[in-house]
């Protein structure tokens, strides 16, 4: 009878000791993000290391970017994702409207050499809603045999259809567009939310546009620039840097063009009213993802640059020549204005669905519907 009942009393000690280890493996962070070679580039970089530091599981979603499903959730007070990747303007809505935590940027690790991470982070990188992940890049690309004589270098030469003729890729939004239909028509790059901060701007911005309508083929996917351009569908596109060099990493023949580039900011940031009860796990989450060796470890398998200056010296002189951020890269750089689109973007948006609707500018009574 003794002997049993320290049996009983050893196996309640062991269940004891056990159910640490057991709770540990049950926790859960449910992560979203874009999908595609992005998401990859998180789940090599910075997921699957955590993963094997923790043991904690890491869900990773997809989403398509936009606001609709966290606005659900939050409202509804079931919120289910933990961390959300964003781009900039979207972030500054999501704040404003009362959607995202706010985020103890002081409690983030610093750079190597003691750096606090507030100056460490690139400018536009790091806010009290949102840490900084990644530097992507708009970039003009054509494939390499569609030119003979001379291969189109800068913005106004996508826009130039005599020169460089046959069809266009264009993203299907304001967003990007607009700014390089002001750059190719001469507007200097300190001067650009200035100009669109005018009707005249816009309108000028949007005939500009017109001159390529006829030539354009829309696209809305990362992936749809590198099979419009290996179709022969098109013979420049916009794209998401990082998704070209991914295709010129295995064969792809196609060239980027830097000049007018323009960098987009994603961060990560916290749903409010979560039903993760693990708040603590959230935040050491988000501290491991964005110190300096992640985020350079990140352009590993993605050629976007970090958001902390401090990856820099992280990353081999191979891959640095392949990130936007790099110097050679960046001498004609537009960094886009996210609070000028926060606070644009819907009255921008019904302006081009109205413009894609119309034959010209002078269909339908211009631009105001």
């Amino acid at each position: 009878m003794k002997n049993f009942v320290k049996s009983i009393i050893l196996a309640i000690f062991m269940i004891a000791l056990l159910q640490p280890a057991y709770a540990k493996s049950q926790q859960k962070l449910t992560v979203v993000s874009w999908g595609g070679a992005f998401t990859k580039s998180q789940m090599l970089a910075q997921v699957l290391p955590y993963e094997k530091k923790t043991g904690i599981q890491i869900e990773v979603i997809n989403y398509d970017g936009s606001l609709k499903d966290i606005r659900a959730q939050v409202l509804s007070y079931n919120t289910k994702w933990d961390l959300v990747d964003m781009y900039l303007p979207d972030i500054i809505i999501a704040s404003k409207e009362g959607l995202l935590e706010k985020i103890d940027i002081a409690s983030l690790p610093s750079a190597p050499d003691g750096t606090p991470s507030k100056k460490d982070f690139l400018e536009g990188t790091l806010m009290n809603y949102g840490v900084g992940n990644t530097v992507s890049s708009n970039v003009i690309v054509y494939k390499n045999n569609k030119f003979k004589k001379e291969v189109p270098k800068t913005v106004v030469d996508f826009f130039d259809t005599k020169k460089f003729p046959g069809k266009r890729g264009l993203r299907s939004s304001a967003r990007i567009n607009l700014e390089w239909a002001l750059i190719a028509d001469g507007v200097p790059m300190n001067k650009i939310y200035e100009t669109l901060s005018t009707d005249n701007g816009v309108e000028r911005a949007f005939t500009k546009l017109d001159t390529i309508k006829k030539h354009i083929v829309w696209w809305q996917g990362g992936a749809e620039p590198v099979e419009l351009l290996e179709n022969e569908k098109v013979v420049m596109s916009s794209a998401w840097n990082g998704r070209i060099q991914s295709a010129i990493d295995i064969g792809k023949e196609m060239t980027i063009i830097w000049d007018g580039q323009i960098w987009e900011f994603d961060l990560w940031c916290i749903p409010k009213r979560t039903r993760n009860k693990n708040k603590k796990e959230i935040m050491d989450f988000l501290k491991f993802i964005t110190d300096s060796q992640r985020l350079a470890d990140v352009t590993k398998y993605i050629a976007y640059g970090p958001a902390r200056k401090s990856s820099a010296a992280l990353i081999s002189s191979k891959i640095k020549k392949n990130l936007p951020t790099f110097s050679e890269n960046s001498k004609h750089t537009l960094k886009l204005d996210g609070k000028w689109w926060a606070e644009n973007q819907d009255k921008m948006d019904k302006k081009f669905i109205h413009w894609k609707n119309i034959k010209s500018l002078s269909f339908g009574g211009g631009l105001r519907p």
